[in-house]
């Protein structure tokens, strides 16, 4: 009668023994069914943010929706983050190879999981730059690409949208389309059509949805520009809105019907470079003013030194021009002297993360790198190279994996000029080339197979972050003990966080931390 007993405690002790018992020890561990729902271009938001017992946000899992300078971020790579409170990170930097080394610029994207520029993606085993023919024919302008729309691909380049490689909306007749966005179930653009003068510009809403076959142009929204040749640099939506900021500072919004939120100004400077979902705002980088602007559906804020000036710089002519989130935090590249900027997520308060070139030193006596060397060129031979060629950008920003990745270019991508003397191997290379920033704690991971309900687990342990999908590991990272020892969870939030409020369902909530009154 006894045996049974023995041989149960046998097998206790066995399992106290393990070795994977601490391993497999659970710090926290969250699952939910998440159903997205039918895609119509939705950023989607939040799953859920938990907090320890001071209210400081320790962990969080989302889908960043970002936009920088004509380039839109995956939509569908999934963060899943861990960050010690009062932490005071120490950044890992260090710099990729040039993508294209005879260009001083690059605009990074993240598509599939995968860290792309131009027509090609990085090989972080090889590490090198491979070129992806599917990219290359997608991207002929500013503002081309591809976008994955449910199971399939919506590609839109050389004025003709296809979707899965059927056009949905062939060439035009006459004029130029460009800077297209699809959310909200409608593909939007600028249209510029030939007429007296200089013809003029529209903007367009189209309803599209995967299924439909061809969009109907006779159904689409239009509103006529004040200014022939207005286009954006950036895009953005909010809950059923769609918004778009024009080079000329015409704000517009779509909810069914175009609005005109700001009139257009020509010669006045104010445009909008980046725009990035942040909890329950749209958050825009602006340029003079190199702040950013908070949109809350109605009102457009500026924000007074968010980010602020890094010391030793001129305060003018400065531009917010890329955004985005890693690690829980939100993270802002500036032009002229491209910082990189961090703001913390508990208590707002901005850190300067890295200047992403080392030359030349800092100075506040001109505003842009460079620029009275320039002037005295111009003044010595009779030139009119623009002073402000060789600034500094910080052009865009993903997460991809574990890192951030931040692009860098001169004020476009240019080919090396050979008439500058301060143009010196060393310093050219600095231009055009991939900065990876790396801190312990954020894992992201590209989500397919969306258009069923995924059964999804986040699970940390003392070493580990990893992120499951019907119990198939899909991506974890390594961690150190000492750091996720500091990491207290207390109550966690469902559906809302730094991603914004999600748009999707998410049922069968399940957490090792109790639900906070906010679920």
């Amino acid at each position: 009668m006894q045996a049974p007993n023995v041989f149960l405690a046998l097998a206790m002790l066995a399992a106290l023994a393990s070795p994977l018992l601490a391993k497999d020890e659970v710090l926290f561990e969250a699952s939910c069914r998440l159903d997205l729902g039918a895609d119509l271009g939705q950023n989607f938001g939040t799953l859920f943010e938990v907090r320890d017992a001071e209210g400081r946000t320790v962990a969080g899992a989302g889908f960043p929706g970002v936009y920088n300078t004509c380039v839109r971020n995956e939509r569908y790579a999934l963060q899943f983050y861990v960050r010690p409170p009062g932490d005071r990170p120490t950044f890992e930097v260090a710099a990729l190879p040039k993508p294209l080394a005879r260009l001083g610029g690059c605009y990074l994207f993240d598509a599939s999981g995968r860290l792309c520029a131009f027509d090609l993606v990085w090989d972080e085993a090889q590490g090198t730059w491979q070129t992806d023919p599917a990219l290359q024919p997608n991207r002929s302008r500013d503002g081309d690409g591809t976008m994955r729309v449910g199971e399939g691909v919506l590609t839109y380049a050389a004025n003709i949208v296809k979707y899965n490689d059927q056009v949905i909306l062939p060439a035009p007749a006459e004029g130029t389309r460009c800077r297209y966005y699809y959310a909200n179930g409608h593909v939007c653009f600028y249209y510029t059509k030939p007429g007296e003068g200089d013809g003029r510009t529209y903007l367009y809403a189209c309803p599209w949805k995967p299924g439909d076959g061809p969009i109907d142009l006779a159904q689409a929204k239009v509103l006529q520009l004040t200014y022939t040749g207005e286009t954006p640099f950036s895009w953005g939506q909010l809950r059923d809105q769609i918004v778009t900021c024009a080079n000329t500072g015409g704000f517009y919004m779509f909810d069914g019907e175009w609005r005109v939120l700001r009139n257009p100004q020509k010669g006045v400077s104010y445009q909008i470079y980046t725009m990035v979902n942040w909890r329950d705002k749209l958050l825009m980088g602006q340029y003079p003013s190199g702040n950013l602007f908070e949109y809350d559906g109605s009102q457009i804020t500026p924000l007074k030194d968010w980010p602020p000036v890094m010391p030793g710089v001129s305060t003018g002519a400065r531009e917010c021009q890329s955004s985005a989130i890693y690690r829980g935090e939100l993270y802002v590249g500036v032009w002229p002297w491209a910082e990189v900027w961090r703001c913390d997520a508990d208590t707002g308060g901005w850190s300067l993360v890295t200047r992403c070139f080392t030359q030349p030193p800092l100075t506040d006596k001109f505003t842009h790198p460079y620029e009275e060397d320039i002037r005295k060129y111009n003044e010595a031979n009779k030139t009119d190279i623009v002073i402000n060629n060789w600034g500094h950008r910080a052009t865009t920003m993903t997460a991809v994996g574990g890192n951030l990745y931040v692009g860098t270019s001169a004020k476009g991508p240019f080919e090396r000029d050979g008439r500058l003397a301060f143009l010196t191997d060393d310093v050219f290379a600095e231009y055009g080339r991939v900065m990876k920033l790396t801190l312990p704690g954020n894992l992201s991971v590209n989500l397919t197979g969306t258009s069923q309900p995924l059964e999804l687990r986040f699970v940390l342990t003392p070493d580990a972050l990893r992120v499951f999908r019907e119990d198939k590991l899909l991506a974890e990272q390594k961690l150190d003990t000492d750091f996720t020892a500091r990491i207290k969870p207390a109550s966690i939030a469902w559906r809302e966080g730094v991603f914004g409020r999600l748009h999707g369902s998410a049922r069968q909530l399940r957490a090792s931390v109790p639900l906070s009154r906010r679920d």
